[in-house]
C-alpha cells in the first residue's frame, strides 16, 4: 500500500488466541528453524506465531511456533534492482523492522525515511514511529489514516525506540 511516498505493508490477522498457561509453546531455549539468517522479529500475545525478517529476503517469514515450521515466506517488492548499501546495516539486510498493532490485528513493515530500522506502536495503537538510521530522524505515521508526519529529527543512526503518547 502506498500512500504519500509511505510504504506500508499492513496485513490482517486471523489469530487464534489461547490463554498464557495453554502448554502449546515450546519451551525457552528451543531451537525453531526460520529458513534464513533472522533479523528482527515480532511474536504473537499467544506466542503461536512468530513473523522475523530474514537476510537475503526482502520481505519475512511466518512461523508456527507450537509446530516449529514455516508456513510462508512472504517476498515484497524490491525498491532497487540491486542490494541498496546501507551504511548501518549489512548489505543482506533487506528488510529490519516489523512491528504488531497493539491489538495484534496487523503486521506492519515499512519504508520511510532512509534505512528504516525499529518499528514500534504507542499503547493506544494510533500512531507508530520508525527509526530512520540513514537519515538520523524518526518518522511518526498516524495508523487509521496511514498518514506520516513531519519527521522528528533526532541525532545520529537511531535504532530501537519506545513510542509513548502524551496527554495535553
Amino acid at each position: 500500500m502506498t500512500h504519500n511516498n509511505l510504504h506500508i505493508v499492513g496485513l490482517r490477522l486471523k489469530i487464534r488466541r489461547a490463554s498464557a498457561h495453554g502448554g502449546s509453546s515450546p519451551p525457552p531455549g528451543t531451537n525453531i528453524p526460520v529458513g534464513g539468517v533472522p533479523r528482527p522479529y515480532v511474536i504473537t500475545t499467544d506466542g503461536k506465531t512468530l513473523y522475523v525478517a530474514l537476510s537475503d529476503l526482502h520481505g519475512f517469514a511466518v512461523i508456527d511456533v507450537p509446530h516449529r515450521k514455516i508456513l510462508q515466506r512472504v517476498a515484497m517488492p524490491a525498491e532497487h534492482s540491486t542490494a541498496h548499501p546501507r551504511p548501518f546495516e549489512p548489505i543482506n539486510t533487506l528488510t529490519h523492522g516489523l512491528g504488531l498493532t497493539p491489538d495484534g490485528s496487523e503486521l506492519w513493515v515499512v519504508k520511510v525515511g532512509d534505512s528504516p530500522n525499529w518499528v514500534a506502536f504507542t499503547a493506544d495503537g494510533k500512531y507508530v514511529a520508525v527509526s530512520n538510521a540513514g537519515s538520523d530522524d524518526v518518522s511518526v505515521i498516524g495508523v487509521k489514516g496511514r498518514h506520516e508526519g513531519p519527521r522528528i529529527k533526532v541525532g545520529k543512526v537511531p535504532k530501537r525506540l519506545v513510542a509513548a503518547a502524551t496527554v495535553n
